[in-house]
């Protein structure tokens, strides 16, 4: 069993080359810390088991990664006929709006439009891939928002 044992750790320890380790710790450490992590749990707990939490810790990044939404904020002040100013707040979202960040979007919206109180908003959707019903809801929290 020890000599299995030491063919497995040595040959674990050869999957990876050291210049992916470089490449890894320059350009991405998480990717790094997680590549470290997933060994350790393969080399002292179980092999399936480090490639599974490995595997559901790099799909978390993933996820939270391509699931981020960008907002880009403009006020803008108009004149009317009667010599009223109004304002306008236009947000142009990119990306999904979806659970992991509605509360981000709705804090900076609602944060926005009570330092701001616009006379109207007007929020861009043309962008916006994937909105799922968090997203709905805090849009809904958004509109139904009044400004004083």
């Amino acid at each position: 069993m020890c000599i299995i044992a030491s063919i497995l750790i040595t040959s674990s320890c050869r999957l990876i080359p050291m210049i992916v380790m470089k490449q890894l710790w320059q350009c991405d450490r998480f990717e790094f810390y997680l590549l470290i992590i997933t060994w350790l749990l393969c080399i002292f707990f179980d092999g399936a088991a480090g490639l599974l939490i490995g595997s559901f810790l790099s799909f978390l990044k993933l996820s939270k990664l391509t699931s981020e939404a960008q907002m880009l904020i403009d006020n803008l002040e108009d004149y009317q006929p009667s010599g009223d100013k109004k304002t306008l707040m236009s947000v142009e979202l990119e990306g999904s709006l979806n659970y992991i960040n509605t509360v981000h979007f709705e804090t900076q919206m609602l944060d926005k439009i009570l330092d701001e109180s616009p006379d109207f908003i007007v929020i861009n959707l043309t962008s916006v891939r994937f909105v799922d019903m968090d997203g709905l809801l805090s849009l809904d929290k958004v509109f139904k928002k009044k400004p004083d």
